[in-house]
């Protein structure tokens, strides 16, 4: 009896710790773009490919590592975005776990698709709740991925099981790690998984080409103060690559990718900036427009050029307050003076103001001198005002300044006594007759001189 009773219990420990330790029975199914009427024909190459992945498992799960290898067999394969660029992070994702939503832990069941390997890795561990028991197939992911498969009509999409760190493993775990099946064939190891490949007829939408509708000149001029902004508009003529949005990018600078609205910051050295725009369709087609953006400096402009020839006696000082504007809002100014012709002998300067100083020597005496000063802006761009100064020695009736008593300073004259023109500099200089005031009388004594032999000017004017 004790024998027959320790056979007995030896025999069920036996059926127990086998059947802890019996591999358990678990599928994946892989369905792309499942139609209605349940044709797997994948129509690939554009975005918002549905990638279902089906499990079954006859017992609840606390671990799963399924990898999956896609490729293309003769053609090139990818992983795009719907506007062309590899993911990143995680992919969009729904997850549909049938009777048993949320019973995993979404923090730690972590979906990776990595664009380099061409591979979707499906990890985790369900820390409380086990995956519940399921007989009949229910769909555990449903990832939309932009699949693209070399671009031709025709072919065959290719989907292994493999392990694929850091597990390195194809697993179910029920308590005891096993295979699953994949698209129900089997795998006769957790390590080398060997079901073949799940095979998919491929079709190519047969995409046209976006073209853009707007775009800047092919050279554009901005200010080097300035953004440079752009709106790009395109569109799709055949609209035959699904209903995904066109995609805006650029070589450099910020382009929004829904609007078009591009900003190039400005260039302070005020150099040229080639840009390329790109309009993407949700094929990965694409159209470009290059340009490129001379950043341009705006000169200043003096706003007070004298033009008149200032006069001083031989011991004064010449004095003059420059003054000049900036289109461009970024610039400060800044003031050079270089002497044109023969430089004088004393000194001269323009401080940072644009205050001119010229301080004559003695053999400055009875000399013209003209000077130079230049305005310039951020890039050196300028602008140039030319003045002359007299040291000592005039002409009386000279109006304008010229050095000569001649019509074009009877024009001056008449100018400003009647038409409230710019005057003599100094006011005497245009008193022809010396009788200490500038009016018509000057204007008579200087036509009498010219035309019909009058007395010359004075000699004796400031």
């Amino acid at each position: 009896m004790k024998l027959r009773t320790f056979v007995l219990v030896l025999g069920l420990a036996v059926l127990l710790s086998a059947a802890a330790f019996a591999s358990g029975n678990g599928d994946v199914t892989i369905k792309i773009n499942p139609a209605p009427a349940g044709d797997d024909s994948p129509w690939l190459g554009w975005e918002n490919n549905i990638f279902e992945i089906w499990i079954t498992n006859d017992a609840p799960l606390s671990r799963l590592s399924i990898g999956l290898s896609l490729s293309c067999p003769g053609k090139t394969f990818s992983f795009k975005t719907p506007y062309g660029n590899v993911p990143i992070g995680r992919p969009h994702y729904v997850q549909e776990w049938g009777d048993a939503v949320g019973t995993f832990d979404p923090d730690r069941l972590q979906v990776t698709v990595d664009a380099v390997s061409n591979t979707i890795l499906i990890q985790g561990t369900a820390s409380s709740s086990p995956f519940p028991a399921h007989a009949v197939s229910t769909k555990c992911y449903d990832l939309r991925l932009h699949l693209y498969c070399g671009g031709e009509l025709g072919g065959q999409l290719s989907i292994d099981n493999v392990h694929l760190e850091p597990d390195g493993v194809w697993m179910f775990d029920d308590g005891a790690p096993y295979a699953p099946t994949f698209q129900g064939q089997p795998n006769t190891s957790t390590t080398i998984p060997d079901a073949p490949d799940a095979i998919f007829p491929v079709h190519v939408l047969p995409c046209g080409y976006p073209r853009f509708t707007n775009t800047p000149n092919a050279v554009e001029n901005a200010s080097h103060c300035s953004e440079f902004k752009f709106t790009f508009r395109a569109e799709d003529p055949e609209g035959k690559c699904g209903k995904g949005p066109l995609e805006f990018s650029s070589s450099v600078g910020d382009m929004n990718p829904t609007t078009g609205q591009f900003t190039l910051l400005p260039d302070p050295a005020c150099g040229v900036t080639a840009v390329t725009a790109i309009v993407t369709n949700s094929g990965c087609m694409t159209d470009q427009f290059a340009f490129t953006v001379n950043w341009i400096d705006t000169p200043a402009e003096f706003i007070n050029c004298p033009i008149l020839t200032g006069y001083i006696k031989a011991d004064d000082i010449y004095e003059f307050p420059f003054a000049a504007h900036d289109p461009d809002t970024c610039d400060k100014i800044t003031y050079t003076v270089v002497p044109f012709g023969g430089p004088p002998v004393g000194g001269y300067a323009v401080n940072s103001t644009g205050r001119f100083v010229f301080t004559p020597a003695p053999d400055d005496n009875e000399y013209l001198r003209v000077f130079n000063l230049f305005a310039n802006s951020g890039c050196s761009a300028i602008d140039t005002c030319q003045f002359r100064v007299m040291i000592g020695w005039s002409v009386c009736g000279d109006a304008n300044g010229d050095m000569e008593a001649d019509i074009s300073d009877v024009v001056y004259l008449i100018s400003y006594i009647f038409q409230g023109g710019l005057q003599p500099n100094p006011l005497l200089k245009g008193d022809a007759n010396c009788d200490a005031a500038v009016d018509i009388s000057d204007v008579v004594y200087l036509i009498s001189y010219i035309f019909s032999g009058g007395y010359l000017p004075c000699a004796d004017c400031p």
